[in-house]
């Protein structure tokens, strides 16, 4: 069951939508792709929970992307 939704819009229009954990290999954590993602490029970036149980990884993923920037 996915419990993530993260959709990135860049600069130039390109969307790239990622679902977790569906979306990862075995042995790829969320923080890998948030840590290769290039801030500088992006224009818009969408967080979505499947349930309020889900919050608090939300808001993990807020603050590792706050570090990055």
């Amino acid at each position: 069951m996915d419990v993530l939704k993260i959709r990135l819009v860049s600069l130039d229009g390109k969307t790239h939508e990622f679902t977790y954990p569906s979306d990862f290999p075995a042995g790829v954590c969320l923080s890998d792709l948030l840590v290769a993602t290039k801030y500088e490029d992006i224009r818009k970036l969408e967080i979505e929970v499947e349930s309020g149980e889900d919050i608090e990884l939300m808001v993990e993923v807020i603050e590792l992307i706050e570090s990055l920037l």
